[in-house]
């Protein structure tokens, strides 16, 4: 991994592992400065044209998420919508494309797909976005579906994934979270999603693909617990 920080607004400096810049500032005047950190995977490595069409595609969903509007001054309107805009920050933009928007589990200690973290936002999300992350997260937990019987993982077929992590142990081959299963919920989960999915879009293509990805080839779905070991 690799860290590009880009500053703007004025005349900075790097010396001595400080980044600086020094400002003038006439009365009421104003200024902003910005830095941009850009984090570069060597593994799933994007250039600047492929990251602007991720951003595109995360503000095209922003645009187009219903915004609530309530008369007097109840709070309730504003924190429906910026829990909307939390939610949106929380995409992941990786993998296929039709996987971009799958949030991550939580900031700063979960910034990963957890199944069924974000199983349960965008189920209820859906209402706002006519289902747009739910689509999402099912295509990308339908393709990392169970396969396989592997006890490092927990894996079996048809079950659905608990985490899918990328951290330093991960690439060492130390954890097996890479590609998780060991959850008794997430099956579940992901059947809500695809209902309020069909619910608020009446696409019945994507109900289709997404149930055809989650019906595992042994004909059932396995939500046994996880093993003790493993927990």
């Amino acid at each position: 991994m690799e860290s590009r920080v880009f500053a703007e607004g004025a005349d900075w400096s790097f010396t001595n592992g400080r980044l600086a810049a020094r400002v003038s500032l006439e009365r009421q005047s104003t200024i902003e400065l910005r830095l941009r950190a850009l984090a570069v995977d060597a593994q799933d490595p994007l250039d600047e044209g492929e990251a602007e069409r991720r951003e595109d595609r995360l503000r095209n969903w922003q645009r187009n998420v219903t915004r609530v509007e309530a008369p007097g001054e109840t709070p309730l309107a504003e924190i429906t919508n910026r829990a909307m805009r939390e939610l949106g920050s929380m995409a992941l933009l990786e993998g296929r494309e039709d996987e971009w928007l799958s949030p991550a589990a939580g900031m700063p200690g979960f910034p990963s797909l957890w199944g069924r973290d974000a199983l349960t936002a965008v189920w209820q999300a859906s209402v706002f976005d006519r289902g747009e992350m739910a689509a999402a997260v099912l295509s990308r937990l339908g393709r990392m579906q169970g396969r396989r019987v592997d006890a490092w993982r927990d894996e079996q077929p048809g079950r659905i994934i608990r985490a899918a992590q990328s951290g330093p142990l991960v690439r060492l081959g130390k954890s097996p979270f890479d590609r998780y299963y060991g959850d008794f919920a997430s099956p579940f989960d992901f059947i809500f999603a695809l209902g309020q999915l069909y619910a608020w879009s009446g696409d019945k293509l994507q109900r289709a693909a997404s149930l055809s990805a989650w019906t595992p080839r042994s004909g059932r779905s396995r939500a046994s617990r996880p093993t003790p070991a493993n927990v």
